[in-house]
């Protein structure tokens, strides 16, 4: 019985080669480009590696639903492995493929060799140096900048949180168990090699994120998560994953009609600083929103694919609702509505902000200092992200804009009492005046992030005045003004 298990897994993990292989070719070399030529002429923006970047994301739902049926954590491991593998080989090349599975390798030997309680700091080290030296490489080619091209670092950035999370969390379990005396099942398993390149290589995320922890990845392979399903198997959720895909086409739609009429280059044409100033600033803001619609259509095909697996599934709620948001991303409905820019993040990358709360924030606590902890969260994803200075300038902006939001809401709170609050007039306005201000700071720093350089997102911020920085600062002066004039004022 052994023998015939074994053959039927290497049969099955030949079959999937077979599969791969055969879908991986139907867009390559004469025909990939010819595709390409076409999006370009009708100027989508869109390279190869954006094509090749848009076929593996969408794949991901045909994987996605052949892995409902996938029930050995092996054949699932290697469903993972396999894929994932061959993308890498399509996009990056022997070469890129090699080093990613090389990170992954040294990682795992880390867990096999080094003592629980340093393992997650040296994994740590380790993956963020080398994330660092990557990102060094596409700086200095300007692989991103120049050709917009899809690089491996879009992988790394997910890895990066992966295998650091999956080392904190051996390293926290043997904390855990000497805080709690119950060392045997406190201690969390070391994991099996295939298990481990299983997760790390998780196709529906393996580009695009998000990332997740083992113990999330161990109750999908073992089906445990959907105990409290009727027979244990996997929902399907079919109106939630066509709505989540609605929501990615519409994105996708807006970004594509954006682009075609408000292409980045604009913000780089003699024409744009030539605009009066209510006519550039409003240009600026929609060339940065339709950027942002790029991004949540890929974080929402991604999402549709870990929801049609079964992933995502978070159990129930108090009525009795089947939950899907355990690997959400994006929060479309509050990143549109919300009118605080705290929830505002909390809605943006929401895994990745997730992890770095419990690996990168709550570990600097030692310091003492809530704002150390937040500039210290920020310079790793401003590093997280790349190299490029318009990371660092969009992350500047962001922590002056919390703390002037922080210090406003806060001398709010102590100015006016309840009762003005009851007032639906006060309170619209204010929730108005809210959304506006989120509104366009979320353009501002996007500025940084669309144009990536230094020299350009100065210019188009100079342009503008830096009107978004010096309020947030102005703000914050004006705090501190007031609190001065009135310190025995106290909260409501």
């Amino acid at each position: 019985n052994k023998i015939g298990a074994a053959g039927d897994c290497v049969a099955s993990a030949a079959i999937l080669v077979v599969m791969a292989a055969a879908d991986v070719v139907v867009l390559v070399d004469d025909t990939r480009a010819q595709v390409c030529q076409v999006l370009e002429s009708f100027g989508t923006g869109m390279n190869c590696s954006t094509l090749s970047f848009l076929v593996a994301i969408t794949f991901g739902l045909l994987w996605s639903f052949v892995a409902r049926f996938v029930h050995v954590p092996f054949l699932l491991h290697m469903f993972s492995i396999v894929f994932s593998s061959l993308v890498s080989l399509q996009m990056w090349g022997i070469s890129g493929t090699i080093e990613i599975a090389t990170l992954v390798f040294v990682c795992y030997m880390f867990i096999l060799t080094l003592s629980r309680s340093i393992v997650g700091f040296v994994t740590f080290l380790f993956m963020f140096s080398m994330f660092i030296y990557f990102s060094v490489e596409t700086y200095y080619n300007d692989y991103l900048f120049v050709s917009g091209n899809v690089d491996k670092t879009c992988v790394l950035c997910v890895l990066v949180l992966k295998l650091i999370g999956c080392a904190f969390e051996l390293q926290d379990s043997v904390v855990l168990a000497k805080k709690t005396e119950q060392k045997p099942t406190a201690v969390m398993p070391t994991p099996r090699p295939l298990e481990y390149f299983g997760f790390a290589f998780f196709y529906p995320t393996f580009i695009a994120g998000p990332t997740f922890e083992m113990k999330e990845y161990r109750g999908f392979v073992s089906r445990t998560m959907f105990e409290d399903c009727p027979g244990g198997r996997i929902p399907l959720p079919l109106g939630q994953v066509l709505k989540t895909l609605l929501i990615a086409v519409f994105c996708a739609a807006v970004n594509q009609v954006g682009t075609l009429l408000f292409p980045v280059d604009t913000l780089r044409q003699d024409a744009y600083f030539e605009l009066p100033f209510i006519q550039r600033y409003l240009t600026m803001v929609v060339v940065t929103r339709v950027t942002l619609y790029k991004l949540i259509f890929v974080w929402k095909v991604a999402e549709a694919s870990v929801i049609l697996c079964g992933f995502s599934y978070k159990g129930c709620d108090d009525n009795g609702k089947q939950q899907w948001t355990r690997l959400r991303n994006a929060d479309y409905t509050a990143i549109e509505l919300t009118t605080d820019l705290q929830e505002l993040i909390n809605a943006w990358n929401i895994r990745t902000n997730a992890w770095c709360k419990s690996y990168i924030y709550k570990r600097c606590a030692f310091l003492g200092s809530r704002q150390a902890s937040t500039i210290i969260t920020m310079v790793f994803l401003a590093i997280w992200h790349g190299l490029y200075p318009g990371y660092y300038m969009c992350f500047l902006f962001e922590f002056i804009c919390l703390q002037a939001e922080r210090d406003f809401m806060r001398m709010v709170g102590k100015l006016l009492s309840g009762v003005v609050y009851e007032h639906s007039v006060i309170r619209y306005a204010m929730s108005f005046g809210g959304w506006v201000v989120k509104t366009l700071h979320l353009s501002w720093g996007l500025i940084g992030f669309v144009m990536l350089d230094y020299q350009s997102s100065y210019k188009v911020m100079s342009s503008l005045y830096f009107v978004n920085p010096i309020g947030a600062i102005l703000t914050i002066v004006f705090v501190v003004v007031v609190s001065v004039m009135n310190p025995k004022k106290k909260a409501s």
